[in-house]
């Protein structure tokens, strides 16, 4: 017991005050859950009631061992493993070592000549029938056409176009530009994602030229009105003549700040939600686009619509719902696709009311 985390008496926490209240807790978006050190993850899982219901669509974001809290805490967070979940408080890692495959690196063992063996765990699971007999008793999996209601149609559109040229020009120009890290081998990774930012926006501040490239070309471009700008703004003037609402996702801050300019230009009441906005006032936005588009207005007129909602993908693709919005444009992907599944899921909901596109 000695492990155990010192709690201040002097300014106790909600979850302190109520860990023993309530008889029943259910946690939606529960992969929040998963962070051994968040203070969202370690105060819902101090929750100590009776019955308790985690509720995600993403129980496993990136690799297995996401699942092990999840599951610790929905089986009763005992500090010592027990029938129901073979594993303790203190027992992550070995969840770990049972069920994922690990590599040993035998190069790199030969080169550091000091005998110490290079170990790590790989994406791959193993021990899967193990796995499947622990988990089938505590994880019940449903998907929206599980659930015995009539869902309306969701049309995916697949929109193309050509960049412009000279958004051609700075993505040619990162394509060609010599990325080294701090070991003088490619940084693939930077690449991509300076690769990602001119495909998004070619003006962004975040496009600068590589320490040490001599590259011809300019890392970014001075013209913010690409094509994919002018399709997005295309789709959204053909929502607002249908009188409906849109949600535009971005991965990229940038992307969002150049339709909103041009959306200001012309008159278009929107909000922008992104990280840069605080959580309240997040909400607020969020509950006041919540009330429907302006076709709504001729069933409530004291309703005040908003019609554009620009936002971005990384705090706005979970944990809301806008039933009355049937239009989703994904402008700038993420690196994790699920964020876009969860982005387009915000509108595709069991209560929603027409098709959405």
């Amino acid at each position: 017991e000695l492990d155990r985390e010192i709690k201040c008496v002097y300014s106790p926490s909600l979850a302190d005050l109520c860990s023993e209240t309530f008889a029943c807790v259910v946690a939606d978006e529960g992969v929040k859950l998963k962070g051994e050190d968040t203070l969202v993850g370690k105060g819902v899982r101090q929750m100590n009631p009776k019955y308790r219901l985690v509720l995600t669509a993403t129980p496993i974001k990136n690799r297995l061992p996401d699942v092990f809290r999840l599951a610790w805490w929905a089986v009763g967070a005992q500090h010592q493993a027990h029938p129901r979940f073979p594993f303790g408080d203190a027992d992550a890692e070995t969840f770990s070592d049972e069920f994922m495959v690990t590599e040993r690196n035998l190069s790199a063992e030969e080169r550091a000549e000091s005998g110490k063996r290079f170990i790590k765990k790989t994406p791959q699971v193993c021990n899967i029938h193990r796995l499947w007999k622990l988990f089938a008793p505590i994880i019940l999996r449903r998907r929206k056409t599980d659930c015995g209601e009539e869902l309306v149609k969701m049309n995916r559109h697949v929109v193309r176009v050509p960049m412009g040229r000279a958004q051609a020009e700075v993505y040619k120009y990162h394509l060609e530009a010599e990325y080294l890290d701090k070991n003088g081998k490619p940084a693939l990774g930077a690449q991509l994602q300076a690769l990602r930012v001119a495909a998004a926006n070619p003006t962004s501040l975040l496009l600068e030229r590589p320490i040490g490239d001599h590259t011809p070309g300019d890392p970014r471009s001075n013209l913010s009105y690409v094509p994919k700008l002018a399709s997005a703004l295309s789709l959204i003037h053909q929502v607002l003549e249908r009188r409906e609402q849109v949600i535009v996702f971005s991965a990229f801050h940038d992307s969002l700040d150049a339709l909103s300019t041009r959306l200001h230009e012309s008159g278009v009441k929107h909000v922008v939600l992104d990280g840069r906005t605080s959580p309240a006032k997040r909400g607020a936005a969020a509950a006041a686009f919540k009330k429907g588009p302006p076709s709504h207005q001729s069933i409530n007129p004291s309703i005040q619509s908003i019609p554009v909602m620009l936002a971005g993908v990384e705090c706005m693709s979970e944990g809301h719902s806008f039933h009355l919005c049937n239009n989703v444009i994904l402008l700038a992907y993420s690196w994790a696709f699920d964020k876009f599944l969860q982005a387009i899921n915000r509108i595709w909901r069991l209560n929603s009311v027409q098709d959405v596109d």
